[in-house]
């Protein structure tokens, strides 16, 4: 029946709905109802795979255009539309665009509360707005709708990872750089932040300045040498607190503190002016401790796997 194919698409079953219309147009050609109904599911479809196809083939600005023309063709269809949603978020958290991810999956979290894959995009874009209590809260709500998911325990295990890593030193933002930078752009952030807070630039300057400076120019040294060097940073990623990283590293002092003389070195290395002539007082100076803590954490490269509803 009629009501039949209403409810298969209410409930996402598209395909199957245009299948049960088309075995009542056999049967009944001349039903203006049915075939109205007909035309209304096939062009809602259409769009739907229009917005698919834009994504598969990276124009995510002509999928954003479709999944959104989409949405307005029925408008009270919340399990559909949960579906648009969430493949509109995802298509945001490729773009980074953090925020307008999170306002789609949370749409289609509340026309769907049991859509787990809104979850995973919600939680996503959790991360790149830096906002990680709550997504571990998503991660265990997710959990609790599915509790035998290995993926979805996974997804809590990383989730509550991230949480940690985000109260540590930040040496991708210590660099201004994304977390997914190319080791290209890791050397031109270390070269930039350490130009700016050489202490040569301050050396008129007051104690308090300087020593500002001074540590500003040891944290971006730290980091730099964490972050070039590929398994320090892999294992940096991984969740492994800086200061179990520095043990016996060249650069980094008995104290565990980076050497202010091994900065100067590196960037003398890169052509930018790391000789210490300028500053006297620096040139045999190891550092002790750090500054202070940098809290947040790197979001540009949050992988996630975009799977179409």
């Amino acid at each position: 029946t009629k009501l039949r194919a209403i409810a298969l698409f209410r409930n996402g079953s598209t395909d199957s709905a245009i299948k049960h219309l088309q075995q009542i147009l056999r049967k009944d050609p001349d039903n203006k109802d049915v075939k109205t109904l007909f035309k209304t599911f096939k062009s809602i479809g259409r769009a739907k795979e229009a917005g698919n196809k834009a994504f598969k083939s990276n124009d995510l600005d002509e999928a954003i255009v479709k999944y959104t023309e989409c949405l307005k063709l029925d408008p009270t269809n919340l399990k559909f539309n949960s579906v648009l949603y969430s493949n509109r978020a995802a298509i945001f958290l490729k773009k980074k665009k953090w925020q307008l991810a999170y306002d789609d999956a949370t749409t289609a979290v509340d026309m769907d509360p049991a859509y787990i894959k809104a979850y995973g995009r919600r939680i996503q874009s959790l991360y790149g707005l830096e906002r990680y209590d709550e997504a571990v809260g998503d991660a265990e709500k997710a959990l609790r709708l599915d509790p035998s998911s290995n993926d979805l325990k996974q997804q809590l295990r990383q989730a509550k990872i991230e949480l940690k890593k985000s109260k540590r030193k930040n040496y991708y933002k210590i660099l201004g750089v994304e977390k997914d930078a190319t080791e290209k752009e890791i050397k031109k952030g270390f070269r930039k932040m350490a130009m700016k807070w050489h202490p040569d630039k301050f050396a008129s300057e007051g104690e308090e300045e300087q020593k500002k400076a001074e540590e500003k120019f040891k944290e971006i040294g730290e980091a730099y040498e964490v972050l070039k060097d590929p398994k320090m940073k892999q294992r940096y990623d991984a969740g492994v607190d800086p200061e179990n990283l520095k043990g016996g590293m060249p650069g980094f002092g008995m104290g565990g503190g980076v050497d202010i003389s091994h900065i100067f070195d590196l960037l003398g290395g890169m052509g930018g002016g790391g000789g210490m002539g300028g500053h006297p007082g620096f040139q045999h100076f190891s550092s002790g401790g750090h500054g202070g803590g940098h809290g947040g954490h790197g979001h540009g490269g949050q992988n996630f796997t975009f799977r179409f509803g």
